[in-house]
């Protein structure tokens, strides 16, 4: 699946709000897995991340893309 993946970016932020989250980090043109590394302090209360898959243009199928998070 991630064949058809050029970049896998991870996006932090202490409120619900996609558009303002910053960076947590990136892989380009991952493998077969990918693994996404940071260093963020967990704030208490909610922290929410985001992983967003750019897919290339010629990519004739996506499937189910899966992302997990450990601490």
């Amino acid at each position: 699946m991630l064949q058809a993946v050029s970049k896998v970016s991870v996006y932090y932020n202490t409120e619900n709000d996609a558009a303002t989250a910053v960076a947590f980090g990136a892989v380009e043109n991952p493998a077969a897995t990918a693994t996404v590394s940071g260093e963020r302090e967990l704030v208490e209360g909610p922290n929410y991340f985001w992983v967003r898959y750019n897919v290339k243009n010629d990519a004739a199928s996506f499937g189910s893309p899966m992302a997990t998070l450990w601490q």
